[in-house]
C-alpha cells in the first residue's frame, strides 16, 4: 500500500472508531478478549454474532476494524501466517470472506 492509501485507511478506521457508540466498542472489546481467552482463533464476524446475540449493534460494522486492531496492539491476536481467511457466516455478508486470527492468549 501507498503513504497516501495508508494515510487514508487511518484516517477512515479513525473517523468510523469516533463515531462508533461507546458502550457497543467496550462490548466489542470484551467480546473480543473473551473469545481469544476462550478460542484459540476466531473472526471478526464472531464478534460480531456474540454482539448481535447480546443485543448489540452498531450503524456501521466497519466500526469492529479499530476494535480489532486495539486487540492487535494489546497483544491478544494475531493473524496467521500465512493469512487464513473464511467464507462469511451471516447471509447479509454474500458469502464475502474474513480474516481468522490467532489468539495470543488462548488459555487451552
Amino acid at each position: 500500500m501507498t503513504k497516501v492509501g495508508d494515510a487514508n485507511r487511518d484516517e477512515a478506521m479513525a473517523r468510523v472508531d469516533r463515531n462508533a457508540d461507546e458502550r457497543w466498542k467496550e462490548a466489542a472489546d470484551k467480546v473480543g478478549r473473551v473469545l481469544a481467552r476462550f478460542r484459540p482463533s476466531f473472526t471478526s464476524e464472531d464478534i460480531l454474532i456474540a454482539l448481535e446475540e447480546e443485543g448489540f449493534s452498531t450503524h456501521e460494522n466497519r466500526a469492529l476494524g479499530p476494535v480489532m486492531r486495539r486487540l492487535v496492539s494489546d497483544g491478544i491476536i494475531e493473524k496467521f501466517e500465512p493469512d487464513q481467511f473464511e467464507k462469511c457466516k451471516r447471509p447479509s455478508r454474500n458469502s464475502g470472506v474474513t480474516r481468522r486470527w490467532r489468539s495470543r492468549i488462548y488459555g487451552g
